[in-house]
């Protein structure tokens, strides 16, 4: 079996007792719960957070675990939230996080003797999410992002790269479309009327 000799028995008993943690994770009936559960699998979870049903955890073998997650206090995961743990994965206060929202920490294109390793290497960083920030519906946080406080993530948005903060991310890939300072309320997004 290539996973086997690839990875190892170690990793491979590893990967097997993850995945039963985040079986149990998902069958958790209230959000409560599933922060409780979470901290006592190593995470940090601060108080107030609060975490729907559906969340998914990816790669607790490779890194460090759910230790490799932190999330702030009076935070909201959406549901079925994805979370890549092969880097850690640190959210700040009063973030909340939309359904089916992606923080990918890893790329990776097979087997170590796939044909285009040598073109596209292994990636592995950490992403960031500064306080009181937004990541819409759908967003996909790809590794390295680090997002300042009070960032507007649109939903669908394919984020990368360093952004200072106080602006609207949107797009394939995310561009900056408006900013604000720390004191000035933000421009209102114009809205298309639904009225016939």
């Amino acid at each position: 079996m290539k996973a086997r000799h690839e990875v190892g028995w170690a990793r491979l008993l590893r990967h097997g007792g993850w995945r039963a943690f985040d079986a149990t994770l998902r069958a958790v009936p209230t959000p409560f719960l599933r922060a409780a559960l979470l901290r006592a699998g190593g995470a940090r979870i601060g108080p107030d957070t609060l975490i729907m049903p559906g969340l998914r955890l990816e790669n607790l073998d490779r890194h460090r675990g759910a230790a490799a997650l932190s999330i702030g206090r009076d935070c909201w995961l959406g549901y079925d939230v994805h979370l890549d743990l092969a880097a850690d994965v640190a959210v700040g206060d009063r973030v909340s996080v939309g359904s089916r929202a992606m923080f990918v920490t890893h790329l990776n294109v097979g087997y170590a003797d796939h044909p285009l390793q040598e073109r596209f290497p292994r990636e592995t960083e950490g992403i960031e999410i500064g306080s009181g920030s937004f990541v819409a519906a759908g967003a996909i946080l790809l590794p390295g992002t680090r997002l300042g406080p009070e960032t507007f993530v649109a939903a669908g948005a394919v984020v990368r790269g360093e952004h200072p903060g106080r602006e609207l991310l949107a797009g394939s890939p995310a561009r900056r479309l408006r900013s604000w300072d720390g004191d000035a309320a933000p421009t209102p997004v114009a809205r298309r009327s639904t009225a016939p």
